[in-house]
């Protein structure tokens, strides 16, 4: 079991199967700062949470480690904080399964971060557009009840939510060059 705790550092505990001390492995890691406009929408969802009697933390810091996949040949997938640039998927240190980095792989598909969401299965990368939408359309469902604020399109359809669209792409043909 792989398993990646907390915020900060990039730091993988791997857990055996038959139990015992888990292997850790760490790298070294700059920390990169929440976007200005991020830190702004977090600080009015907390305004908003507080009137309700919440209250949460605003991170200064974006999550460091983004992504753990754990795929069928051994290889883990680790997409950090820095592996996100513009509007690709993101950039992957591919790591064996004793924690040493082998290569790094570029996943060159369009992709936004605060509104897409995607899932690897085995050689399939699904990239769910639109998937933070969804997310507010299923929490209207529930009469206002749960809150849930995201970045949404510029024009938002009143009554029935827009289908998901999942695109699917072959993983091998996705693949850049090495970074």
């Amino acid at each position: 079991v792989w398993s990646c705790n907390g915020r900060e550092g990039y730091r993988l505990e791997v857990y055996p199967p038959q139990g015992g001390a888990a292997l850790v492995v760490e790298r070294p890691y700059q920390r990169r700062k929440l976007p200005d406009d991020q830190r702004r929408q977090m600080e009015a969802r907390r305004a908003s949470a507080a009137e309700r009697g919440m209250d949460f933390d605003v991170p200064e810091y974006e999550a460091d480690l983004q992504y753990l996949d754990v795929r069928d040949n051994g290889e883990v997938w680790v997409l950090t904080s820095r592996g996100r640039e513009g509007d690709e998927m993101g950039r992957f240190d591919v790591l064996d399964p004793d924690g040493e980095v082998v290569r790094r792989v570029r996943v060159d598909v369009p992709y936004d971060d605060r509104r897409d969401a995607f899932v690897v299965r085995g050689e399939r990368l699904y990239v769910i557009r639109e998937a933070m939408e969804a997310m507010k359309s299923w929490a209207a469902g529930f009469g206002g009840g749960i809150e849930i604020d995201v970045a949404t399109s510029d024009a938002e359809d009143e009554g029935e939510a827009r289908p998901l669209e999942i695109v699917a792409y072959d993983l091998p043909y996705v693949l850049g060059p090495k970074p």
